[in-house]
């Protein structure tokens, strides 16, 4: 029940009066009363994940700080989270004690009936000028990216849906997350690939090129590599979902938003700025500050590296993996390859490392509540799955002249109606 309950929060999981007093929190706390046993036993089981940890204070030890309390509590929290999610990693693909059975299909079927109408309203709406969503003061955090009455006159058509979210990007990580927890159940519930098509149709009418990569990398390669997938139909709904992208979003868009990645001329350069800037500053931040920056001084360290655009420091801070370098140095890569190398499978590597490439921190409450959530609902659907396909495999084939056959009916002696 409370995971159930736990994906009924999710589309108000950035909602809050303040980053405390917040649904994200609610999400985490729920996580941890489901699933604090088996936490606990995956952080006992690894020690060295608390000297980790500790890395990531080299920041405040050696470098200055202009609001030492805030960057503390941040370094604090993040340092929870990773222990959190790093437990998770290594309790989920060992323990049998997941706890209640996959969640009902009806409830992801409602959640993206309900993603898929709210996307269609601002598909019509943004090109008009129209906001239809949330307002920025319900979000918990500030993030600068709810369409204001400016963006809405100068530039309505390159607003994107973004549903009860606050980017298309975040709402890529959520459809990126609900299918990964469907994607097990697809070998036997053809449900289960219809609301997987429901995923796709909601991302491409968000236009996300975050979504359409991290879909291939997560979803459409690990099946490629499955023997028992079929290969010819995978290719097949690959080139249907790639039609229906050229048709539906226009092409030229996401073109678009791939060849200019280096130019700040575009009006849409979430390319440019979580891909190519950062790889530019990074190797030279690193030389100068090899234990990383704390937040309060991170965008000060940051200008001598900028290359000569117009865009400040706090534009290219948009890439979670790439903060953590900034925030961490060297260590930055520890961490990062320690939740790598925890992962049981190929495809939930390629899901963490997809969600670090999302907006904002990583490391953040909701974002490591909703991968929790996404590893256990997704190793338990595994598992049964593949319960399901070895007893498929045990019974025995059946030849059509060992079929039973109807008998007609004949009363015996005793029959008395």
């Amino acid at each position: 029940m409370l995971v159930i309950l736990m994906l009924i929060i999710t589309p108000i999981m950035q909602l809050g009066l303040s980053f405390y007093a917040s649904m994200s929190v609610v999400m985490l706390a729920l996580v941890l009363v489901k699933w604090a046993p088996l936490l606990g036993q995956g952080a006992t089981q690894a020690n060295i994940l608390l000297a980790i940890v500790l890395l990531m204070g080299l920041p405040l030890m050696f470098e200055p700080s202009l609001d030492f309390k805030a960057d503390l509590l941040r370094t604090l929290r993040e340092g929870i989270m990773f222990l959190i999610l790093a437990s998770a990693l290594i309790a989920f693909r060992t323990s049998s004690m997941l706890g209640e059975a996959e969640p009902p299909l009806m409830v992801f079927g409602g959640l993206l009936l309900f993603f898929l109408g709210l996307c269609a309203v601002q598909s019509v709406l943004l090109p008009r000028g129209i906001y239809f969503g949330f307002p920025e003061s319900a979000f918990a955090q500030e993030t600068g990216t709810i369409a204001n009455d400016a963006a809405l006159l100068a530039d309505p058509d390159s607003l994107r849906p973004q549903a009860t979210f606050s980017e298309p990007s975040y709402l890529a990580f959520v459809l990126l997350s609900f299918s990964m927890m469907l994607i097990p159940r697809t070998t036997t519930s053809r449900p289960a690939t219809m609301i997987i098509g429901a995923i796709v149709l909601v991302g491409l009418m968000s236009r996300s090129l975050a979504f359409l990569l991290t879909m291939a990398a997560v979803i459409l390669f690990p099946l490629m590599l499955d023997r028992r997938a079929k290969r010819g139909m995978i290719i097949a709904g690959s080139l249907v979902i790639g039609t229906l992208m050229l048709s539906l979003t226009s092409a030229s868009i996401l073109v678009t938003r791939l060849t200019q990645a280096r130019s700040v001329e575009t009006t849409d350069y979430s390319t440019l700025a979580r891909i190519s800037q950062p790889l530019q500053v990074i190797p030279r931040f690193l030389e100068a500050y090899p234990v990383g920056v704390p937040l309060s001084m991170l965008s000060r360290a940051m200008t001598p590296f900028m290359p000569d655009t117009s865009m400040e420091p706090a534009e290219i801070l948009q890439n979670s993996v790439f903060n953590l370098i900034f925030l961490y140095g060297l260590s930055g890569f520890v961490l990062f390859g320690t939740l790598i190398f925890l992962a049981k499978d190929l495809r939930t590597r390629l899901y963490i490392a997809s969600c670090a490439m999302f907006n904002g921190a990583f490391l953040a409450i909701d974002k490591i509540a909703m991968i929790v959530l996404t590893l256990a609902v997704y190793e338990q659907a595994k598992r049964l799955a593949e319960e399901r396909f070895a007893n498929s495999e045990q019974l025995p084939a059946i030849r059509p002249s060992q079929r039973l056959r109807r008998r007609p009916f004949v009363a015996s002696r005793n029959y008395r109606p």
